[in-house]
């Protein structure tokens, strides 16, 4: 899968992101045979190689004709690019980046009905070709996923500032608009949110220009292109709660553990300790989705003595797996297949499966489990 890094130290605009794609290998001929589905005239696009503190970077320039020039609403922008003869991922981001802003500008002007934001500079012609044209660039390039770096700002437009909630950012004191709201809303849409990337291969690099020479930064913002190959592992972050219990009744434990397992518990341990005093006590621990932290919090408050936890994220790495129906002289029973590597698989029959095939034919559970094995 290829895959987009974003390096916002000098910020990013709509010209710098569109720039350094070209720069990353994206055709300028076939971006404006592109363009031109969207049946709107008026303008000329170009690019050139300059220098922003010796390092050289892609300026791409849109040419506007102030007599053709039509300042166009929300709602008028959405319609041009539904009818235009794009193709649809490459409408749905469109629409999506200047949704996003909308959003944002609806906020700053408390205005409730985001297809009745006045965009100011977003409704003119170079904006709606940027935005278009990153868009454009994305499907060109097949992009699987786009990773972002924090973002640089130094000053900021309000509506900026609204997109920028949620990610990282460090506020420089340069006294330029280092991350337009196009640029915030082509950041904000591609990314989920500032992380590093895996490593990858990388295939291509390239340097977007902003417009001025700042002498503080370099004004560029860096893409690379990159390949990642295929995970072997299902890859996600969970929270690890825990707590120290000394004065818990152990014959309650399977009960709590009943409990937080119906309450979406991924899974939970206990695991004997000394405490002070040397008073033997236990660990519980509790793996939960970030979501579901609150109501286990609450279950482990209500079912132990406990009057404090600790909880922290942790990365997790799952084998894929699927569940799979296997005829035996038993019976039906549901297996656990988990691929390892390559062609390698590890089945595991459902223990509740053989449980209740065990009880049905009054054998021992280790001979339901270990034919059913053979019976695969």
């Amino acid at each position: 899968m290829k895959v987009l890094y974003l390096d916002c130290s000098s910020g990013i605009s709509g010209d710098m992101f569109v720039g350094a794609m070209l720069d990353a290998g994206l055709n300028l001929s076939f971006l404006k045979k592109e363009l031109s589905k969207l049946n709107i005239g008026g303008y000329k696009i170009s690019k050139r190689s300059v220098m922003r503190n010796s390092i050289k970077g892609m300026k791409f320039d849109v040419l506007i004709d102030d007599k053709k020039h039509v300042h166009r609403p929300l709602k008028e922008i959405l319609t041009v690019i539904e009818k235009s003869k794009l193709d649809k991922d490459v409408k749905e981001l469109s629409k999506s980046i200047f949704l996003n802003i909308a959003k944002a500008e609806a906020k700053v002007h408390n205005v409730k009905d985001v297809k009745k934001v006045h965009f100011r500079e977003l409704g003119h012609l170079d904006s709606i070709i940027d935005i278009v044209s990153a868009s454009i660039a994305v499907k060109a390039l097949n992009i699987g996923k786009v990773y972002g770096s924090y973002l640089n700002s130094g000053k900021t437009m309000p509506a900026a500032s609204n997109l920028l909630e949620g990610y990282k950012v460090a506020f420089a004191r340069i006294p330029y608009e280092l991350i337009t709201p196009t640029g915030a809303g082509i950041f904000t849409t591609l990314v989920d949110k500032n992380e590093t990337p895996p490593p990858m291969e990388v295939l291509k690099t390239g340097y977007g220009a902003g417009t001025y020479e700042i002498k503080e930064i370099p004004n560029l913002l860096r893409v690379v292109v990159g390949d990642v190959s295929e995970l072997l592992y299902n890859e996600d972050k969970v929270i690890v709660v825990e707590t120290n219990i000394d004065d818990t009744r152990p014959i309650i434990y399977d009960y709590i553990m009943e409990r937080l397992f119906g309450s979406g518990a991924l899974d939970v341990f206990i695991t004997s300790t000394h405490m002070k005093k040397s008073r033997i006590g236990a660990l519980l621990t509790v793996l939960v989705r970030p979501s579901d932290l609150n109501k286990i919090a609450k279950i482990i408050f209500e079912e132990t003595t406990t009057i404090g936890l600790r909880y922290y994220q942790a990365n997790r790495f799952t084998l894929k797996r699927e569940i799979k129906k296997v005829k035996t002289k038993y019976g039906a029973v549901n297996f656990k297949i988990s691929k390892i590597e390559g062609d390698s698989y590890r089945l595991s029959p459902e223990y509740e499966d053989c449980r209740k095939l065990a009880k049905k034919f009054k054998v021992p559970l280790q001979e339901v489990y270990e034919g059913v094995l053979k019976e695969r």
